[in-house]
C-alpha cells in the first residue's frame, strides 16, 4: 500500500482535462466524492482518509493523488503542507447521528470529528476553501431535537461561510441518479464570506420518478 502515516508523495495530483477548479477530500474513503469531481472538470490535489483499507483502495483509484493516510485529528495544515483547495468535500462519521447507530451526537469521539472540519478550515486563515461540500445521513436534521444540526450551522457560520438550514438538503439516490440503489443522504452546500456575496446554490431536482409508485407498473 503506498499509503503512509505521513502521505503519498507525488508529482502530478489527478487533473481532468481543461480543469481549473480544484478539490481536497476529508473522510475520503475510497474516493466518491473525488470522483464526482474529476468527473466534472476538478482537480484533485490531496485527501484525508484514516482506514486503510480504503486508503489502501483509493490509492489504486488516484495513484497520483496525495493521500495523507492518518486521523484528521492528525492532520495540519502547516506540517502537513496542505494547499488550500477551491472546493473541500467531507462525508464524516455518520454512526453518532443515525437512526440506525449510537445516536450519541456530540458524546461519541467520532461525532466529534466534525469539528476538526471546523479546525482544518480555521488553520487555512484567509486561503479557506471557497466552498465546503459536507454530507451526513439524513437523522442528522433531528438529531436530539435539531439542535446538533444547528450547533453543525453556527460552527460553520463561525468558519467565514455563507450556510443556514436552507442551504442543505436530502437528496436519494433512486430519483437523483440512475444508480438501482434507495439511499438518502444529507447534503450541506456553504460558501466562503471572503469569496461569495451570498449563497444562492441550488439542488439538482429529481431525475427520475419513482418507479415504486408508477401507474405503469400497477399490475406487475
Amino acid at each position: 500500500m503506498r499509503a503512509t502515516a505521513q502521505s503519498v508523495a507525488v508529482e502530478n495530483p489527478v487533473v481532468s482535462p481543461g480543469s481549473t477548479f480544484t478539490v481536497a477530500s476529508l473522510f475520503a474513503g475510497i474516493g466518491g466524492f473525488c470522483r464526482a469531481f474529476q468527473n466534472a472538470g476538478f482537480r484533485v490535489i490531496w485527501s484525508n482518509e484514516n482506514d486503510p483499507f480504503a486508503a489502501s483502495t483509493y490509492c489504486q483509484n488516484y495513484p497520483t493523488v496525495e493521500l495523507f493516510n492518518k486521523s484528521i485529528e492528525q492532520l495540519s495544515v502547516i506540517k502537513d503542507h496542505l494547499t488550500p483547495p477551491d472546493v473541500l468535500t467531507a462525508g464524516f462519521p455518520c454512526q453518532s447521528f443515525s437512526v440506525a447507530g449510537s445516536k450519541k451526537g456530540f458524546d461519541d469521539p467520532r461525532g466529534r470529528l466534525f469539528f476538526e472540519i471546523i479546525r482544518l478550515i480555521r488553520e487555512f486563515g484567509p486561503d479557506r476553501p471557497k466552498i465546503l461540500v459536507l454530507e451526513n445521513v439524513r437523522h442528522l436534521l433531528e438529531h436530539n431535537k435539531g439542535r446538533t444540526f444547528a450547533k453543525i450551522v453556527d460552527e460553520i457560520q463561525g468558519a467565514g461561510y455563507w450556510f443556514m438550514p436552507r442551504n442543505s438538503e436530502v437528496l436519494n439516490t433512486r430519483i437523483h441518479t440512475d444508480i438501482p440503489q434507495n439511499r438518502e443522504r444529507l447534503f450541506m452546500i456553504a460558501f466562503s464570506w471572503d469569496a461569495f456575496d451570498f449563497n444562492d446554490f441550488q439542488f439538482p431536482q429529481a431525475k427520475f420518478t419513482d418507479v415504486r409508485r408508477s401507474p405503469s407498473l400497477t399490475y406487475i
